[in-house]
């Protein structure tokens, strides 16, 4: 997958509560076509993730998300789930609220990204480590790799 995948496609960590949550919640325009989710950690090989790990972005920093030709890592991934999701949807429109401020943007993102990386060491949950561990074959300890939504 040389280049950028057609469609929506979002990258978020299976094992979190609140990313798996938000993957799963959140709606966008139909702009974008349909909405393609990958599980990271069930699917570590799927080309969409290897195609993140090649640009160097890191899975544990935050989610990542392809859409129309561009690349969303992180805050900018949850600052376009602001600005293109369905404005009726409380996320949406949660994340225009902390969107009116890049200072506070900053400072929600890095709770959230705080809260996963708590809640994910109180399950004894280890990182998804795609940038160093790319050759894996899964991060989970059952080796489930077949959740690809």
């Amino acid at each position: 997958m040389n280049a950028t995948p057609e469609g929506f496609w979002l990258i978020y960590d299976g094992d979190c509560p609140v990313c798996r949550t938000t993957a799963h919640a959140i709606s966008i325009r139909k702009k974008f076509g349909s909405m393609n989710l990958v599980d990271a950690r069930a699917a570590p090989d799927h080309p969409v993730c290897l195609k993140a790990s090649a640009a160097g972005l890191d899975l544990d920093e935050g989610m990542v998300i392809f859409a129309d030709g561009g690349v969303y890592h992180g805050a900018g991934a949850i600052s376009f789930l602001a600005t293109f999701g369905d404005p009726a949807h409380l996320l949406t429109k949660l994340g225009k609220a902390a969107n009116r401020s890049a200072r506070f943007s900053a400072f929600a993102y890095g709770l959230l990204r705080g809260l996963r990386n708590l809640l994910l060491r109180l399950r004894g949950i280890g990182r998804i480590d795609n940038l160093h561990h790319s050759d894996r074959p899964s991060s989970r300890p059952d080796g489930d790799r077949s959740r690809i939504l």
